[in-house]
């Protein structure tokens, strides 16, 4: 929770890659919260209020997983609302005439970018 705040505020990019691995260590722990507190949460340096919260916030990621039936696989709609907002400020950069070189840069990567368009995808 803390690391992810302070992605998203920085670099969303890796805010998102972020949020997908904390999907898959929430996996990993087979949705289990007090499994997660031992081995991921009690190792955080912080005072007991705030690890209280990141317990919370991992028992909201696993409410959403689960009502989002995404227990196998897939990603939570607040992260698929990320790739949105990120693909929608692709395109608009793609048919700005101001935006010249983001376009050159696009069109000019290998295979126009195939990794991320396997990603939006998912």
């Amino acid at each position: 929770m803390i690391v992810a705040r302070q992605k998203r505020k920085e670099n969303i990019v890796e805010y998102l890659i972020y949020m997908w691995q904390i999907e898959d260590l929430i996996r990993a722990h087979r949705f289990d919260i007090e499994r997660i507190r031992r081995t991921l949460i009690d190792a955080y340096e912080q005072p007991e209020e705030i690890r209280q919260e990141i317990a919370r916030w991992y028992e909201e990621l696993i409410e959403m997983m689960r009502s989002e039936g995404i227990m196998e696989s897939g990603h939570i709609q607040l992260n698929k609302n990320v790739v949105i907002a990120l693909t929608d400020l692709h395109l608009r950069l793609l048919k700005d005439p101001q935006e010249t070189v983001y376009g050159a840069l696009y069109y000019h990567a290998p295979a126009h970018n195939s990794i991320a368009c396997e990603v939006g995808r998912n």
